[in-house]
């Protein structure tokens, strides 16, 4: 009987470090909230759970449920259920009905959510049902057997130090911790000035990572300090060592050349110099005067003299024939004597000399150039 009483003082002293690591984390997520913009707090309950007069048996669950929200359940040990953790976040409104059940049967006892950055902690929340779950008529005697819920680790939080040898912390410092390959925490909050880190925390939930050791990694580097993984554990005091921490090499800048302008040639204008004007020069030709003529007169002729005929009486006279006069008959080229002109010779002489005159005064011309 004692070594009951003594397992069940126990189970208190678990629960109550439990229901404290919530707190802790509740209170450490709500100096996060409104940075980072996280889900309300969750309402935990605890108590005894009665079933038409009489203590709940043992293996019967209790789960709650808020709006489409559906809790974990819960086992009822010992009359009592512990730790039932509501947390519907944004899936219910604040104001919404928390009802209790035990499987299908609902509690006489309900709560209301409401939103809050801490958690609510409800330890004496005893509830009330009116019977047990009437199980499904089988042809097996045996009783049904409850289905157990898996246990399901709490988060565990982290904060300290950052102690980086030879060396301070870097300004891109990325800090993580690692629960072998099975579980990677999001990057904690590092102040490369102090080394501070905050809201660095494990949240697995697989019950069968704690105990298991926990590594750190700051920009991929394993730290020399590690711990054990334990599920609601608060530890604000956890220092870590980084010893082999690479120096970032910094990447000479080439200088940037200054284009020198290159300049565009520019053609000298060309002012066109007109050729030389020629003035043609016109040969000179020398009239020729022709020679002047002398008209001589006509040396007359004397007129033959025509013998007269007698005509006998009843003949007709015979018609005398004209003797041309000198002057008289065509002016003709044939003609010996003509009366041309004394400017018709001139002409004439004009056209025989012409030809000559032109060859003399090309001549010339020749002999001036």
């Amino acid at each position: 009987m004692e070594q009951e009483g003594m397992t069940i003082h126990l189970r208190h002293i678990k629960a109550t470090l439990a229901i404290l690591a919530a707190v802790v984390v509740g209170v450490f997520s709500f100096g996060h909230a409104s940075a980072q913009g996280l889900p309300p707090a969750p309402y935990i309950y605890s108590g005894t759970a009665t079933a038409g007069g009489a203590p709940v048996p043992d293996g019967f669950v209790i789960h709650a449920q808020v709006g489409s929200y559906i809790s974990d359940p819960v086992a009822v040990i010992n009359g009592k259920y512990e730790i039932l953790t509501v947390n519907p976040g944004v899936q219910a409104p604040s104001g919404s009905e928390v009802v209790f059940y035990l499987f299908d049967v609902p509690a006489q006892e309900s709560d209301t959510f409401r939103a809050s950055g801490l958690p609510i902690l409800n330890l004496n929340f005893n509830l009330t049902f009116a019977n047990l779950p009437i199980p499904t008529p089988t042809p097996s005697p045996i009783p049904p057997t409850p289905t157990l819920t898996p246990r399901v680790a709490l988060p565990a939080a982290y904060a300290g130090i950052v102690i980086v040898a030879g060396a301070p912390v870097p300004e891109d410092a990325r800090l993580i911790a690692r629960i072998g390959d099975d579980y990677e925490s999001l990057p904690a909050v590092v102040n490369a000035d102090t080394g501070e880190y905050f809201g660095l925390v494990l949240a697995p939930e697989d019950f069968n990572l704690v105990g298991r050791p926990v590594e750190f990694f700051l920009n991929g580097v394993k730290a020399r300090t590690t711990t054990i993984y334990e599920s609601g554990v608060s530890n604000r005091n956890l220092d870590l060592i980084f010893t082999e921490l690479p120096t970032p090499t910094s990447t000479p800048v080439p200088p940037t050349e200054t284009p020198t302008p290159t300049e565009t040639p520019v053609p000298p204008t060309l002012t066109p110099v007109p050729p030389p004007t020629q003035t043609p020069v016109r040969p000179t030709a020398t009239p020729v005067t022709p020679p002047t003529l002398t008209p001589e007169p006509p040396t007359a002729t004397p007129e033959p003299v025509v013998p007269s005929q007698t005509t006998a009486p009843g003949d007709a006279a015979p018609t005398p024939t004209p003797v041309p006069t000198e002057g008289e008959g065509g002016g003709g080229c044939s003609a010996t004597f003509g009366d041309t002109s004394a400017l018709g010779g001139a002409a004439n002489l004009l056209f025989l000399f012409a030809p000559l005159g032109a060859v003399l005064a090309m001549k010339r011309y020749r002999r001036i150039r």
